[in-house]
This record gives structure tokens, sequence and C-alpha cells, in this order.
């Protein structure tokens, strides 16, 4: 039986256009090299006020729906037989 490549995100923060985002993408293991990750497709983009991300001044709100959106996210993969 084969098994599916594993899955992950990849959080990043980005700045394109002149303005700052938080970037959620997909990745998917190599199945030649297990240590390699790929992109496999940009999920979100969340823009972000650069002087509010240099305050870390986020509301409980975004964190807690950033957080939640991840943590949905790597469930879905194990759900999927995607995870670990």
């Amino acid at each position: 039986m084969s098994t599916k490549p594993k899955r992950g995100v990849l959080v990043r923060l980005t700045h394109e256009h002149g303005r700052m985002f938080i970037r959620l993408d997909d990745l998917q293991e190599g199945q030649s090299q297990p240590a390699a990750w790929h992109q496999r497709e940009i999920v979100t983009l969340k823009e972000v006020d650069a002087a509010q991300f240099g305050r870390l001044a986020f509301d409980d709100q975004e964190l807690a729906g950033l957080g939640y959106y991840i943590l949905s996210r790597l469930y879905a993969f194990k759900a999927m037989n995607e995870g670990p």
C-alpha cells in the first residue's frame, strides 16, 4: 500500500508591493527526498499593518483566528492520512 506524502503549513512574513502580509502556504513533503518540502499552494494572505506588527498589537480574536486556522489545516492533513 502506498502512503500519501505528508503535508504541512508554512507561515511566513512577506512584503509585496509595499505591503506586509502574513502568508500561509500548504506544503508537501518530497517523495524522493523526505526531508525536502515544497510549496503546494498559497492558502491565504492576511495583510497586516507594519506598525501594528512591530508592536505585536493584535487583539485576541485575530490571534485566535490565526491559530485556529493553522491547527485546522494540520488536523485536516492528519484526517486525510497526510500527517503523522
